[in-house]
């Protein structure tokens, strides 16, 4: 959103909405909290028409391509997907079900 406000038109755009919105006010609101959220809803509004909804850019927690968290995420992958070798070296829940099958049979 920060982006869009670089470009002069685009601000432009937006100072003439905001303009418009806050002159449409209404005027006879007795508490702050209406008088605020007038305010508050126009400047939503206003941003809203000239800038478009906000999008969210998550940064990732690590750098994909570093080769030790590679290796790492490679070896977790292996014992989560790859069968064990060996039926005691099995997952706590293949373990299970394999006992499962074992007790059913």
């Amino acid at each position: 959103m920060l982006k869009k406000l670089k470009c002069p038109d685009t601000v432009q755009k937006l100072k003439l909405n905001l303009d418009n919105k806050l002159e449409n006010l209404q005027p006879n609101l007795e508490s702050v909290e209406e008088k605020w959220a007038s305010f508050r809803d126009a400047d939503h509004s206003a941003a809203l028409e000239t800038l478009g909804p906000a999008t969210r850019h998550h940064q990732d927690w690590f750098d994909e391509n570093d080769s030790e968290i590679h290796s790492l995420l490679e070896e977790k992958k292996t014992y989560v997907v790859g069968p064990p070798e060996r039926p005691d070296q099995c997952g706590e829940e293949s373990c299970l079900h394999q006992h499962a099958q074992h007790s059913a049979s």
